[in-house]
């Protein structure tokens, strides 16, 4: 297997019998949907995927924080994120929006940074009576842009009320700020996570973070730790354990292929990394 290439499934499994509408498989709506992954077993997404909650619960867990949707509330999963299912209840039912990463890039987001940190940890949001209407009346407007497939303008039409429904969101996902410093904090941040999404395996010191952002790794973490509430060896840590423990309970691999995919310098490194940020070997935690 080529290094760098996770060997767990990162696509959504939609049921098709379900009223699905799409675009160019950028844009889907649909009336239900389930992810293409074993009860218990983590698996990432590669894509933005909103969930309006209508009736019945639903949980599982997201970068394994526990989360329930309950009628009248939206679940956000953002890319790069790995979610675990837990349960469902029989009367179940949602409205899904799923979109591609290369959608939600070419819609130039405006200051996205504080919603999407404050959907890191928080990603299901109680909707009142007011915005529960609105976002349904979005979703059944939007089936029907999507279903006008003569219309020369519908992927414009598509993207601008897209980006009403994230604009209109944002307040609700974060406070505002009123310091100048807390912005640029959270922009910090959001450029440090993203470095680390894209070289956690290869990179787990704070300095070649620090470095690649131009300030000592001590005050990156300051700053870090200011805006999120984590600090940045633990948003690495973090991210290492998450990939380690999908790999081990989604994949097939041996504990030997996961060392060399995660880029540790032993097995025996990897097993006392492993055990010191989760209490278990990769084995017990793959047989558990």
């Amino acid at each position: 297997m080529r290094k760098g290439t996770p060997p767990y499934n990162w696509r959504l499994e939609i049921d098709k019998g379900k009223n699905l509408v799409s675009l160019n498989d950028d844009f889907i709506l649909v009336e239900d949907i389930s992810f293409n992954s074993a009860p218990g077993k983590p698996f990432k997404l590669d894509m933005v995927v909103a969930v309006i909650c209508i009736s019945g619960y639903s949980t599982g867990y997201i970068n394994m924080n526990r989360f329930t949707t309950r009628p009248k509330s939206i679940l956000i999963l953002l890319p790069d994120q790995f979610i675990q299912q837990e349960s469902k209840t029989e009367d179940f039912e949602g409205l899904c929006i799923v979109m591609s990463k290369n959608f939600i890039e070419e819609l130039n987001l405006k200051n996205s940074i504080p919603m999407f940190l404050s959907l890191i940890n928080d990603p299901v949001l109680p909707l009142d009576d007011q915005s529960y209407k609105a976002l349904n009346q979005y979703f059944f407007l939007m089936r029907r842009t999507v279903q006008m497939t003569e219309h020369p303008y519908r992927l414009e039409v598509v993207k601008h009320l897209t980006l009403a429904l994230f604009y209109g969101l944002g307040p609700m996902y974060h406070k505002p700020l009123d310091k100048d410093s807390i912005t640029k904090n959270q922009e910090l941040t959001g450029r440090f996570l993203e470095l680390v999404s894209a070289n956690f395996r290869r990179e787990r010191s704070v300095k070649f973070y620090a470095d690649n952002l131009f300030m000592s790794p001590k005050y990156m973490s300051k700053l870090i730790k200011e805006a999120s509430g984590k600090s940045a060896i633990d948003w690495i840590n973090d991210a290492v354990i998450l990939e380690a423990k999908a790999l081990l309970r989604s994949s097939t691999l041996t504990i030997k292929e996961i060392t060399y995919e995660l880029n540790f310098p032993s097995q025996s490194f990897f097993g006392k990394y492993f055990k010191r940020h989760t209490g278990l070997t990769p084995s017990e935690y793959r047989d558990s």
